[in-house]
């Protein structure tokens, strides 16, 4: 079993694309999932199937549309987005769930980790943040 549940309590100013950070590791078991307390990155560590759920309240700093987008490797994960029309000083949550699969080590496949991260397409003040990652397969 391989599960990490990883939170930020603090406010974070964070800019147009910018990336969330986690403070810190509520619950950590096994070595598969592996995230360092204040790093913006969430390392899968092999081959597998595995649930990934964000939650947060944003403030954006002006009207529009604000997305928060799951990236892979540093590529947007398809379905893993939630946009909302913000209004500047008004909380909005945002939420999405996903699987995300890293596939067997094989000689056409080459690397068989994957590195997580969450982004924000305009500037905003970002609390209660909140990922879950489970492997499920």
């Amino acid at each position: 079993m391989a599960l990490l549940n990883t939170i930020n309590n603090v406010i974070q100013n964070v800019l147009a694309d910018g990336l969330l950070t986690f403070t810190s590791n509520e619950v950590k078991i096994g070595c598969k999932i592996s995230h360092f307390a204040g790093s913006n990155a969430i390392e899968l560590n092999g081959a597998g199937i595995y649930l990934v759920s964000v939650n947060a309240d944003v403030v954006p700093t002006g009207a529009g549309l604000i997305s928060m987008q799951l990236l892979r490797n540093g590529d947007p994960v398809d379905g893993a987005l939630a946009t909302v029309t913000g209004v500047a000083g008004e909380t909005a949550n945002l939420s999405f769930t996903t699987l995300v699969k890293v596939l067997q080590s094989c000689p056409c496949i080459v690397e068989n980790d994957a590195t997580l991260q969450v982004q924000l397409t305009a500037p905003a003040t970002v609390s209660n943040v909140s990922a879950t990652v489970v492997r499920v397969g």
